[in-house]
C-alpha cells in the first residue's frame, strides 16, 4: 500500500483501482487521509485523527458502490490529480517565493475536500 500511496503523491501514472484494491475498497479515505497527512494539514490544523478518518470514510461511505462512474474509486483518482495539479502550480509557484508554493498546495487540498463534501450533499437531495 506504501508504494500505491507514494505514487499517488507526486505522480500522473497513479492506479485508482490498484488502491482500491490495496485497501479493500476504501480508496478515497485512504488517500485523502495520506494527502493530509503528507502535507502537514491535521498537525498544522490541529486536527483529530481519527475524527478526521471517520469523516473521510463517511464521505467514502456515500458513494454508490454500483455506479461505475461517480464512485469512491473516481473520487480518489480526482483527489489525486487534483494533488497533481497543485503540485505542478506549485512547483510553477516556488520561482515566486516557498510560502506561495504551500499556499497553493493547501488551497488544492482544501477545494478537494470542499468538492467531496459538495458532491455527497448534491447526490443525497
Amino acid at each position: 500500500m506504501d508504494h500505491v500511496l507514494g505514487l499517488a503523491y507526486d505522480n500522473f501514472s497513479f492506479d485508482a483501482f490498484k488502491l482500491a484494491a490495496v485497501t479493500q475498497g476504501h480508496p478515497l479515505s485512504t488517500l485523502a487521509f495520506y494527502l493530509f497527512h503528507k502535507n502537514n494539514l491535521i498537525t498544522g490544523f490541529n486536527l483529530h485523527a481519527v475524527k478526521l478518518a471517520r469523516f473521510l470514510r463517511n464521505i467514502e461511505a456515500g458513494y454508490c458502490p454500483k455506479n461505475p462512474y461517480h464512485s469512491a474509486i473516481h473520487a480518489a483518482d480526482v483527489l489525486q490529480v487534483r494533488r497533481c495539479h497543485a503540485l505542478l502550480l506549485g512547483q510553477m509557484a516556488q520561482e515566486q517565493s516557498i510560502w506561495h508554493c504551500k499556499c497553493v498546495v493547501v488551497l488544492e487540498v482544501r477545494l478537494s475536500a470542499i468538492q467531496l463534501v459538495l458532491s455527497q450533499v448534491l447526490d443525497q437531495s
